[in-house]
C-alpha cells in the first residue's frame, strides 16, 4: 500500500470570520501543546515523571477547553480540510498527554511515554498538510533560524507529484518506508540523503517527525525505513539489504547524491547504523548513532569511517560506559569518530544534537549556507 500525503491547497478568504478566529485560536493551542510535548519527552526520566506532568497539566486543560470551543464554532462546517485536519491533530495531542498525564509510578511511565510519542507524531502528521494554508503551521515545520522566511519554503514544485510525504507499506523493499520529499525539491540537482532508523519497536512512520523539521529547511531528502521485525535484524543482512534497495529505488525517482549519504538512528536504531554502516557495501559517507552501543560485529571496514555519537550520561537502557567502550573500539579499528556526551540526556532523543550532526555530516547543510 502506498500513499501520497501532500500540502492542501487552502483558500482562507472563502471562510467566515468566526471560523478563522476560531482556527486561529485552536491552531495555536495545538502548536503551543505540540512544543510542550517535544520538550517533556526530551527531558524525560522516569524518576521526574511527576515534575513533567506538573508542568503539562496547564497544557491539557487548555486543549481540552480549546478543543470544545473549537467544535462549537466548527459545527456546521463538517468536511472542511483546514477544521478536519485540526480536530485530528488536536484529538491526537490530547490523547498523547492523557498517556503521560495517566503514568502513575516510574516504571509505567516508559510504556506510558512511548504511547505519547506515537500520538505525538501522529498529531504532527495530520498537522502537516496544513504547511502552506496556515503561517503558524508552515513556522512550526522549520527551525527557528528560518522562520522569518517562510516564503522561501512555501515555494512548490512544479511537480507535486513528486514532493510531500510518501507512505510506501511494501513488503517488496523489506518493512516499508516512508519518504520525505521537501515542497522546494525541484529534480534540478541532486540532493543528500540522510535515512533515519528508529528504535526497538518504532515505525519510520514516527521517527521521520524527529528529522522533518531539519529536512525540510536545509533541503535534503529524508528516508525513514521500517525494520522487517519489531526491531532490526541485528544478526543478518535482512534489514540492511532492503535499506540499500529502498535507496536504489528512490535514486531511481529523485535526485539523489550518492556521495552524501547520512545513516542515523536512535536505540536499536543507533546499533543498526552502526551493523548496516560497517557493511563492505554500505553506501553511506557517514554515520551518526544516538543512544545506542555496538554489537558484535566485524570492523574490517571501520578505517577511514566517519562516525558521530551521541551518549547520554542518564541513559537508563544502554549505560554511556559502554558507550564509551564503542567510541574506543571503534577509534581503535581507525574511524574518524566524535563523541558527544549529554549530561541531562536519559535514553530518549536529543533533537538540539540534529544541527551539528548535519553540519559535521556536510557543511553545505549548515543554515547559514541556506540564506
Amino acid at each position: 500500500m502506498k500513499r501520497h500525503v501532500k500540502p492542501l491547497k487552502i483558500d482562507l478568504s472563502q471562510y467566515p470570520e468566526g471560523l478563522l478566529n476560531g482556527i486561529g485560536d485552536f491552531c495555536g493551542t495545538i502548536l503551543s501543546v505540540s512544543n510542550s510535548l517535544e520538550s517533556a519527552m526530551r527531558q524525560f526520566h522516569p524518576p521526574q515523571i511527576p515534575g513533567i506532568q506538573k508542568a503539562l497539566q496547564p497544557f491539557a486543560s487548555r486543549l481540552k477547553l480549546s478543543r470544545k470551543q473549537f467544535e462549537g464554532r466548527a459545527a456546521g462546517n463538517n468536511g472542511n480540510d483546514v477544521t478536519d485536519q485540526l480536530l485530528k491533530a488536536g484529538e491526537a495531542a490530547e490523547r498523547s498527554l492523557d498517556y503521560i498525564m495517566g503514568a502513575d509510578h516510574p516504571q509505567a511511565a516508559i510504556g506510558q511515554m512511548m504511547k505519547a510519542m506515537r500520538q505525538h507524531y501522529r498529531a504532527q502528521e495530520h498537522l502537516y498538510p496544513l504547511i502552506l494554508g496556515l503561517k503558524p503551521v508552515g513556522r512550526y515545520f522549520l527551525e527557528p533560524g528560518v522562520r522569518d522566511r517562510l516564503e522561501d519554503f512555501n515555494s512548490v514544485s512544479a511537480d507535486e507529484a513528486q514532493t510531500g510525504l510518501f507512505l510506501d507499506q511494501g513488503e517488496d523493499l523489506g518493512g516499508g518506508y516512508c519518504l520525505y520529499v521537501p515542497e522546494s525539491y525541484d529534480g534540478q540537482t541532486d540532493w543528500p540523503l540522510v535515512v533515519a532508523l528508529h528504535g526497538g519497536s518504532g515505525r519510520g512512520r514516527d521517527f521521520i517527525w524527529l528529522w522533518m523539521r531539519e529536512a525540510r529547511s536545509r533541503r535534503f531528502l529524508l528516508l525513514a525505513p521500517n525494520s522487517a521485525d519489531r526491531t532490526w535484524s541485528f544478526e543478518d543482512r535482512t534489514d540492511g539489504d532492503a535499506i540499500l534497495r529502498m535507496i536504489d529505488a528512490i535514486s531511481e525517482r529523485w535526485c539523489v547524491d550518492a556521495s552524501r549519504m547520512l545513516l542515523t538512528g536512535m536505540s536499536d536504531g543507533a546499533i543498526y547504523t552502526l551493523i548496516c554502516g560497517l557493511l563492505p557495501d554500505a553506501p553511506f559517507s557517514a554515520l551518526a548513532p544516538v543512544s545506542g552501543v555496538l554489537h558484535p560485529v566485524d570492523l574490517s571496514y571501520t578505517s577511514g569511517k566517519r562516525i558521530y555519537m551521541v551518549h547520554g550520561t542518564l541513559d537508563w537502557m544502554f549505560s554511556v560506559h559502554h558507550a564509551h567502550q564503542a567510541f574506543a573500539r571503534l577509534k581503535g579499528a581507525g574511524a574518524e569518530i566524535q563523541f558527544q556526551e549529554i549530561s541531562n540526556l536519559s535514553h530518549t532523543y536529543p533533537r538540539e544534537e540534529n544541527p551539528s550532526i548535519l553540519t559535521w555530516f556536510d557543511d553545505s547543510l549548515s543554515l547559514n549556507r541556506q540564506r
